[in-house]
């Protein structure tokens, strides 16, 4: 005969069950599922506009878009370059800005300055698009009209290769740098005062106390802040759809335009969905190498 009170345990799990079940079904459709439907459509060769398609071919769509010289490799080397470029000039801007706001946190309006600062990052990035595609245009641009006042020639922003990548990665920089900053704010801001006092006492030059104190205190704040941003680069195709559309040329096809070209402009569903699961199989390696190699405890 059960005890009372191993009863009432079985009733608490299984109205823990009851409530767990739902979520877990819940997860399954708007995860698990949608990629498995993805890969399984990356093995076919579905094609929206065209009747019939749709028939299982394999691993062709990935040996198509993995092949030597492809568009889509090509795409995964721009945004290799961006993330290089814009990286650490984003945590390096990122840092320099939190540090400014934790040392002018007690003057009177510096809350009213990190939200503003903050806009960017709440404005989706079609708007951002949009809006600096304007201010770089090259007859009625804002930015080329500042050059005209300094005597200095006009530029094609979006319209050359190197000047259109970056003027994107310039794009990008304004909009998440501010994410970057907020999240590093956080982190100094738990740092306490003391340890600087103390540092100061021993003679150590500001550098010191960026690489011997914040570094290595920020290590985790960064460290998330790294792959959040990554993604993001990965992800990116509303920027440069707004902007330069992936050119010119394919000079800003990165790998997120790629995929949408693809899958929903020349509406190769199939290739599109191998080219996602491709980007999505990169993404998940990258983290959990970074994740391993770099947030593992001392």
């Amino acid at each position: 005969m059960s005890s009372p009170r191993s009863a009432q345990s079985k009733e608490q799990r299984m109205v823990s069950r009851s409530f767990l079940y739902p979520l877990l079904v819940f997860l399954f459709m708007v995860t698990t599922f949608p990629g498995l439907y993805s890969f399984w459509i990356s093995l076919t060769d579905m094609q929206i506009r065209t009747s019939g398609s749709g028939r299982f071919i394999g691993l062709s769509n990935y040996l198509e878009i993995l092949s030597p010289g492809s568009l889509f490799l090509n795409s995964l080397g721009k945004t290799a370059l961006f993330v290089v470029i814009a990286l650490p000039l984003q945590f390096i801007l990122g840092y320099a800005v939190a540090k400014i706001f934790a040392l002018a946190g007690h003057l009177r309006g510096t809350a009213f300055l990190r939200t503003v600062y903050l806009l960017p990052v709440m404005i989706t990035p079609l708007s951002v698009g949009l809006f600096w595609s304007y201010l770089l245009n090259p007859l009625l641009g804002l930015v080329n009209y500042i050059l005209s006042i300094f005597h200095l020639p006009p530029q094609t922003w979006l319209a050359t290769p190197g000047q259109a990548l970056a003027a994107l990665i310039g794009i990008y920089l304004w909009q998440w740098t501010p994410f970057v900053a907020m999240l590093v704010l956080a982190g100094l801001l738990g740092i306490s005062k003391e340890i600087y006092e103390s540092s100061e006492v021993d003679g150590a030059h500001w550098w010191n106390r960026v690489l011997q104190i914040d570094l290595p205190l920020l290590k985790k704040v960064l460290s998330v802040a790294v792959i959040l941003s990554v993604v993001q680069i990965i992800q990116t195709f509303d920027l440069v759809l707004a902007t330069t559309n992936g050119g010119p040329g394919t000079s800003t096809m990165v790998s997120g335009f790629a995929v949408y070209r693809d899958a929903f402009k020349y509406f190769q569903t199939g290739k599109g969905a191998a080219e996602s699961i491709v980007i999505m199989a990169l993404t998940v390696i990258l983290s959990q190498i970074f994740a391993k190699y770099v947030l593992k405890e001392d």
